[in-house]
């Protein structure tokens, strides 16, 4: 909650900066000097114009692309609905990628993975959410750089004293939509990208810690090159070649010690890193796997169930044999057998499809 309202808050504040009003923050803020600002929010449907919701969205957002320069500032709210939602996500993803050439800043809010998975494949792209307090259902207005925000209509349902079996069989249908399109896979991904930036944090600080290290053992061996000439100067040349030995295994010794714990720790955080992504793809792929399994029943329940037309006793289907699509709910004719696949005539339509899918 409260996408909508930070963006709304940030095209006013750039409207204010831009007339040279005073702007109302805590602290000192830095914006660009966009030329202007183009919004695509609410619904602006019309029975007179003919215009549907997605109609609508489509014609502003039409406007603002003919309109907008590489100084604008484009607001987009809920972008890709009011329509299918898988076409809307992909329309609203190839919407994105359009204004990232155009506009100097696009900012979208949307609910769909196809948008919010853009930033692991453009760099251009960065994610932000809005915290959200569960116990009071209200948006604290935090914004967490970095994170894609999840919906809370299931906690907000449940509050509310939605019907318990509604509440079960929903929270049931979006467990497997969520693992169709891959919202699984995403989160791993996530928690890759976090395990990376830990490794890469402690790796610069074992180069800082080695590089202390490194400059110590300079500092050291300079010491002993001091003493090594007041020695030239009153002992004799053994002496000098015993403490040239010394410095030698002295510093064979620091690095073989600094290149010891710098590969240790290499080690370590590649460890912790490969065991926490070998667990998150492992549980995708059991899920996957139980999907699978399920679908699997499910066709072989419903050819056990149905028996092919023109056929007795569920007997193979051969060549001349009249079969049931259940795909398209149309009978066909075969024409030809090859291995488990069927040539099959529907009509002016020649398909090949599978022996156990008819």
């Amino acid at each position: 909650g409260g996408k909508t309202a930070c963006m709304k808050a940030l095209g006013i504040v750039s409207l204010m900066s831009r007339a040279g009003l005073g702007v109302p923050a805590s602290g000192s803020v830095i914006l660009p000097a966009f030329d202007n600002v183009y919004a695509d929010i609410g619904d602006e449907q019309s029975l007179s114009n003919n215009l549907s919701t997605f109609s609508s969205h489509v014609k502003h957002i039409q406007s603002i692309s003919e309109h907008c320069t590489g100084r604008s500032l484009v607001l987009l709210d809920e972008l890709g609905t009011g329509t299918d939602p898988m076409e809307g996500s992909a329309l609203g993803a190839a919407i994105m990628k359009s204004f990232l050439g155009r506009a100097q800043l696009t900012i979208a809010t949307t609910h769909f993975g196809h948008i919010s998975g853009l930033k692991y494949v453009d760099s251009r792209v960065e994610n932000a959410a809005v915290d959200f307090d569960p116990d009071t259902l209200s948006p604290t207005y935090q914004i967490i750089w970095g994170a894609s925000g999840k919906s809370n209509a299931f906690h907000i349902a449940t509050s509310l004293g939605l019907q318990e079996e509604i509440l079960s069989e929903a929270m049931e249908i979006a467990g497997s939509a969520s693992a169709d399109s891959g919202s699984e896979l995403a989160d791993a991904l996530e928690a890759l990208k976090v395990s990376m930036e830990e490794s890469s944090y402690k790796v610069r600080r074992s180069i800082m810690r080695t590089r202390t290290m490194y400059e110590s053992a300079n500092k050291a061996l300079h010491s002993l090159k001091v003493d090594q000439l007041k020695l030239n100067q009153k002992k004799s040349s053994s002496l000098v070649r015993i403490l040239e030995e010394s410095r030698e295994k002295v510093k064979e010794i620091m690095k073989a010690q600094m290149r010891e714990e710098a590969e240790s720790r290499r080690r370590r955080s590649e460890s912790k890193a490969t065991s926490k992504v070998g667990k998150l793809v492992t549980k995708v792929q059991k899920k996957r796997d139980k999907r699978l399994k399920r679908s699997k029943m499910t066709k072989l329940k419903l050819n056990e169930a149905w028996v092919h037309p023109g056929q007795t006793g569920g007997a193979a289907p051969g060549v001349g044999s009249t079969v049931f699509i259940p795909q398209f709910k149309a009978k066909a004719k075969v024409l030809s057998v090859e291995g488990s696949d069927l040539v099959v005539q529907m009509g002016a339509v020649k398909m090949k499809v599978k022996r156990n899918s008819v």
